[in-house]
């Protein structure tokens, strides 16, 4: 049973365990939950015209999004601390906005769009930006190399620790603005992909010939052979297997690198979080065949996700503690509070005599 504290004015305090979903975690979630339904419709859309089929291996990550997503019902029915469901539930979410991303941005090739590398290239050049000699560059520096590899490869893990975090130091509100500003970005990412499908830098430049010769084999064509069986093939059935993280154009790994600076944000790891992130945007070009203009895409693409999940919590209140109106003793003696507030009229005099004023002689 949870112990009951009583303020200086008589109001039991009891701790913040229920799972009853914030302010900040309502308005963040309702906006997530329409933009997966927005992505399942396009799922839909690409699936009736392509005539694309999921295959049945499908269905175990589903029923583990929807297992997750009832044991954050369980957890909020039996009144569970709300790290539990929300745990649970941005588990839920997670699974359901990774599997829709992946199917939107990876069965959406099939509807054969222009590709849009040589107008990606074309924008770099009137930015100034040589990707091809930026690439060399890092090729020439086995230590450079290997930093950016490892900045790349571990982008996702620090997202996900920045989610952890705010989880385990009680910050509510900045793990649903954190946690929305990512599943919001996802599924605009995947999205806009479509309307640019692109080879990438890597490809364009011939730029793979470096693998090997300062760059680790597969940097900026790793997802090229899934990106030519999705655009060109004929295979209509699709599987987990097949989905790559294929997206050019904005660049996800971008947007991955701000959010683990967003997550920090106000830490003590802020400054390590920001050199990181630093980092990993600088390793998009020789590590994912990325062009800058990719990067600029993913910056906007996080900043108005992050802005809309910021004022989607604005004003709403991390862990607001249970207030009960009720006497200490009664709280004490284990009786459920009354979750009213008495009225400021004053209380009765303890006695059952009520004095009289005395009368003039």
């Amino acid at each position: 049973m949870r112990r009951a504290t009583a303020d200086p004015h008589g109001a039991v305090l009891l701790p913040p365990r229920a799972t009853t979903t914030s302010t900040a975690g309502r308005r963040v979630l309702a906006a997530v939950l329409v933009a997966q339904a927005l992505s399942a419709a396009l799922l839909v859309l690409i699936l009736s015209t392509t005539g694309q089929r999921l295959s049945a291996e499908f269905l175990p990550l589903a029923l583990l999004g929807l297992g997750l997503g009832g044991v954050a019902g369980w957890c909020r029915f039996r009144m569970l601390h709300w790290r539990l469901g929300d745990a649970a539930l941005a588990g839920a979410l997670f699974t359901s906005g990774t599997l829709l991303c992946g199917l939107v941005a990876c069965l959406g090739l099939r509807l054969g769009l222009p590709l849009a590398d040589t107008a990606l290239l074309a924008a770099d050049s009137r930015l100034g930006i040589d990707v091809a000699a930026a690439t060399h560059a890092v090729a020439a520096r086995p230590w450079a190399s290997a930093a950016l590899f490892r900045a790349y490869d571990l982008s996702a893990m620090l997202c996900v620790a920045a989610v952890v975090w705010h989880l385990a130091r009680g910050h509510r509100q900045g793990l649903w603005a954190l946690f929305g500003t990512a599943m919001l970005a996802m599924q605009a990412t995947a999205a806009l992909s479509l309307l640019f499908p692109a080879r990438g830098a890597a490809a364009m430049l011939g730029l793979e010939t470096l693998q090997g010769a300062g760059l680790p084999h597969g940097a900026g064509t790793y997802a090229l052979a899934a990106f030519e069986r999705f655009y060109l093939g004929g295979e209509l059935l699709v599987r987990p297997d097949d989905l790559e993280g294929i997206v050019c154009f904005p660049s996800f790994h971008t947007v991955m690198a701000l959010l683990a600076a967003q997550g920090f944000a106000g830490t003590r790891l802020r400054w390590p979080a920001t050199a990181w992130a630093a980092l990993t945007i600088v390793s998009t070009v020789p590590m994912g065949g990325h062009y800058l203009t990719d990067i600029l895409g993913g910056m906007a693409v996080w900043l108005a996700c992050a802005l809309a999940a910021t004022r989607l919590c604005a004003d709403a209140p991390a862990v607001p503690p249970r207030l009960a109106w009720t006497a200490p003793a009664a709280a004490a003696k284990g009786a459920v509070p009354c979750p009213t507030r008495p009225s400021p009229i004053a209380a009765p005099l303890p006695s059952s005599r009520i004095p009289t004023p005395a009368r003039p002689r």
